[in-house]
């Protein structure tokens, strides 16, 4: 009888020592979770231990685990230093967090996060603040709240052609878009994103930045005008014109280059001021852009001079319909009143691509030569290269002769 006491004692000291063990191992295994988190299998243990050796019996297993760990066996060793992970962990993500929240705050930068899997947008809080939508977007791609939705028609392609590419492989892309802001308009914006891609290649998530550039980009626009510009006529300058001109002959249609030089300016500038002249000029440019077509290109390429491409026209009725227009322009000219006994007068020389030349410097010759011979027979008139002037078909039909056209020569504009 005492030799079966002695065996049962032993036997209850056995498994509750056992099970002491066994929740401590279980303390010491972690399982991490989707959230970076982990937990350990303590419990389990003190579970196994409650259901093997009963509540009494498991009450003083759990307590001898307990007296061990307060007597420095490190038996909660597991447990702390998984805690402790957790908390760093949890920490960090939170300063992280912080962070970019603060970073977001402290910039006019918009941040977003776009999620494939799940189809979600989501924002800054500076978002929310200037577009007035939820800086949270779920079923992005189908929602009213689309950036598609907020951009003007040919930006929406653009951003879709992005979209594609990112697909298709590119790891970033930035372009300039016009975004419709509440109370404010279209306004420039720059996005720049960057795509996270899992093991296969796949798309998985697109970081970007939205930056407003809408001051910035007037101010280039701006300056982009003021360096293309004329800045009395507001019409193009000389480089312009040149450059433009030589962009549209490229094409390969029909175009006519038509110089314009002012009779008698000189005299007009000597004789009233430099600011009746600027007037006289400014007329001019007007009276030119009114003439001729939105899409034809008008500058001012010298002090007195213009030029203007006539595009698209045809050697037949279009030639007709030019000249048309060249002598209700002389006639416009000569209506314009600024106050002086001054008419405007304007010698006109046209001539034709490509019959006449294939690069602005043989047309502008050709048609300068025409101008020329215009200044040698009266003025305030025109001419096209190679065809007798109208000033001079009467002497022509009665027996006299055209001058030749000659290269470029002094004029005599006094």
């Amino acid at each position: 009888m005492e030799k079966t006491t002695v065996r049962s004692a032993a036997r209850e000291i056995s498994y509750t020592a056992m099970f002491v063990a066994i929740i401590a191992v279980c303390a010491w295994i972690a399982i991490p979770l989707p959230s970076n988190i982990s937990i350990t299998l303590q419990t389990m243990g003190v579970c196994l231990t409650a259901g093997f050796l009963g509540w009494k019996r498991g009450l003083i297993a759990v307590a001898v685990y307990i007296l061990l760990g307060l007597c420095g066996v490190p038996v909660f060793q597991g447990v702390f230093v998984d805690v402790s992970k957790q908390k760093n962990t949890m920490r960090a993500l939170e300063l992280e967090q912080q962070r970019n929240r603060i970073v977001a705050e402290l910039t006019n930068d918009i941040i977003f996060e776009y999620d494939y899997d799940t189809d979600e947008m989501t924002c800054s809080e500076r978002y929310e603040t200037i577009f007035h939508k939820p800086r949270v977007i779920p079923n992005y791609r189908r929602h009213q709240d689309n950036l598609l939705n907020m951009l003007l028609p040919e930006d929406a392609k653009t951003l879709q052609e992005a979209y594609r590419r990112i697909e298709q492989g590119v790891d970033s892309y930035a372009l300039t878009l016009r975004l419709l802001q509440p109370e404010a308009g279209y306004q420039w914006y720059s996005i720049r994103f960057r795509s996270i891609r899992d093991e296969t290649g796949r798309a998985i998530k697109l970081i970007g930045q939205l930056t407003n550039i809408h001051h910035q980009k007037l101010e280039e626009d701006r300056l982009r005008h003021e360096a293309s510009t004329d800045l009395l006529t507001q019409i193009y300058n000389k480089i312009t014109t040149e450059h433009l001109v030589s962009l549209e002959l490229q094409e390969g249609r029909n175009h006519a280059l038509i110089v314009v030089d002012l009779d008698k300016f000189k005299y007009a500038n000597d004789t009233f001021g430099h600011l009746f002249g600027d007037s006289v000029i400014k007329a001019v440019a007007a009276t030119l852009c009114a003439t001729f077509r939105a899409t034809d290109i008008v500058g001012r390429t010298g002090g007195d001079e213009f030029v203007v491409l006539a595009k698209d026209i045809s050697l037949s009725d279009g030639l007709e319909t030019l000249k048309a227009k060249c002598r209700r322009l002389s006639v416009e000219l000569a209506h314009v009143s600024l106050g002086q006994d001054y008419v405007i007068s304007a010698s006109i020389g046209i001539s034709l691509f490509p019959r006449d030349g294939k690069t602005y410097a043989e047309l502008f010759a050709k048609a300068d030569a025409a101008l020329y011979q215009i200044k040698n027979t009266g003025r305030g008139h025109f001419a096209v290269y190679g065809e007798v002037p109208e000033t001079e078909t009467k002497a022509l039909t009665s027996g006299g002769k055209g001058m030749p056209l000659m290269p470029r020569g002094p004029r005599n504009d006094t």
